[in-house]
């Protein structure tokens, strides 16, 4: 069995949270997935939204495999 995480990087049913906490939370969320030997990380894409969070999954999951 394979496990993994989702991150789906959106804060606008939080109050308080500013985006920039929620993208460092998750940035260090997928960093301690890998070091607890999860086998996948995923992200959302939000198309046809105003609101993407991440809008360019490949330029993200690049910028963590260098980390």
């Amino acid at each position: 069995m394979e496990i993994g995480i989702v991150q789906v990087m959106q804060s606008f049913m939080f109050e308080g949270i500013t985006d920039a906490q929620v993208y460092e939370q998750e940035l260090r969320c997928a960093v301690l997935a890998d070091e607890l030997g999860y086998d996948h990380v995923w992200t959302v894409e939000h198309h046809f939204e105003d609101y993407s969070f991440c809008p360019d999954n490949l330029q993200l999951m690049s910028y963590l495999a260098a980390v």
